[in-house]
């Protein structure tokens, strides 16, 4: 993904005025909202209709922290952590009020809703349709190995980065990497002999 100037963001929130900080945090608001309630589908126990509201609440963490960052490491790197642990923090506080509510549906239907839209488009091009069989490989991962297929494949983190957003060491995150690559060119390979 694009390259976001932290340093230069940290610099106006915290010695900006009222509007510089304003400023500087659309910027880090138009950046990163939709790439963080994407992240948030890495944590099945956080609803749908509350996904929105903990990439909000990251983001507002994370603004409020920007003293903490160091901007001789990476930015994206740094937000994911922070929105980690607000996810986690979100996705713990849903299973504590769960028990008061009715058992939610099978997460396969959640699943099923997700990838059916592939369905409705019988002329679709290869590329989409190499991409529909992507998803429906990636979404066969666990939870950790989905997080970190989003974090490499779609924002372009290195293992380093993977490590420190989601609190991993980077050997450890090479090694996944290697096993959801293995992973999901077998699930191709099943989904091309079927076809």
């Amino acid at each position: 993904m694009q390259n976001f100037d932290g340093a230069e963001l940290r610099h106006l929130a915290l010695t900006g005025d009222t509007v510089t900080r304003q400023q500087a945090f659309s910027k880090l608001w138009d950046g990163f909202y939709r790439r963080l309630v994407h992240f948030a589908r890495g944590w099945p126990a956080i609803p749908n209709d509350e996904r929105a509201d903990a990439a909000t609440e990251a983001l507002l963490a994370a603004f409020a922290a920007l003293a903490s960052y160091d901007p001789t490491q990476a930015f994206s790197a740094w937000l994911f952590g922070v929105a980690r642990h607000k996810f986690q923090d979100a996705a713990r506080h849903h299973h504590q009020r769960q028990w008061r509510q009715p058992p939610l549906p099978d997460d396969e239907a959640e699943k099923g809703a997700a990838l059916a839209w592939h369905d409705d488009f019988p002329e679709r091009s290869a590329a989409a349709e190499l991409a529909g069989q992507c998803a429906r490989a990636i979404a066969g991962l666990s939870g950790r190995d989905r997080r970190i297929a989003q974090l490499r494949f779609h924002e372009e983190l290195n293992a380093s980065q993977i490590g420190q957003a989601l609190g991993l060491p980077a050997a450890t995150v090479r090694w996944r990497i290697a096993a959801i690559r293995r992973q999901i060119q077998t699930q191709l390979e099943l989904l091309h002999e079927t076809a």
